[in-house]
């Protein structure tokens, strides 16, 4: 789907050149040298831990958040 709608875009931008009389924008060809660089970079690689580290702590704290939420403020079950 996303590429049928990059196309699209390609299309119209170009499309829109040729009415303004300016030359298209050539775009950057994709390299996996790129991804590499970004994987090597220290700032995404920390980023990408705390991410992760968040999303895991989220969801254990789901699993045991009825248990403590229950006893402590006197909540029913089904509210928790």
């Amino acid at each position: 789907i996303f590429l049928a709608f990059d196309q699209k875009l390609d299309v119209q931008t170009a499309e829109e050149a040729l009415r303004n009389a300016q030359p298209a924008v050539k775009e950057d060809k994709f390299k996996f040298s790129d991804i590499f660089k970004i994987l090597g970079n220290k700032h995404y690689i920390l980023i990408s831990l705390l991410c992760v580290f968040f999303y895991a702590c989220i969801i254990s704290f789901r699993r045991f958040a009825t248990s403590i939420i229950i006893p402590r403020f006197e909540i029913e079950g089904d509210i928790a």
